[in-house]
């Protein structure tokens, strides 16, 4: 049996992104969901690092 679609506005879903230039690369250092207000509460969100990691950089 399908399931019914019921049309509705599509919900919009904003991510805050932290860039760090490293060697001439932007790459992402961090991010976190915002919401209506601005940003999650630290609380909910993911910690940021006090310095990007170089992880995975070849």
């Amino acid at each position: 049996m399908k399931g019914k679609t019921v049309p509705q506005e599509p919900i919009p879903f904003r991510i805050e992104v932290s860039l760090v230039k490293i060697d001439g690369e932007w790459l992402v250092d961090d991010f976190s969901p915002v919401t209506a207000g601005g940003a999650v509460p630290e609380s909910e969100g993911p910690v940021p690092s006090e310095t990007p990691t170089t992880e995975g950089k070849q």
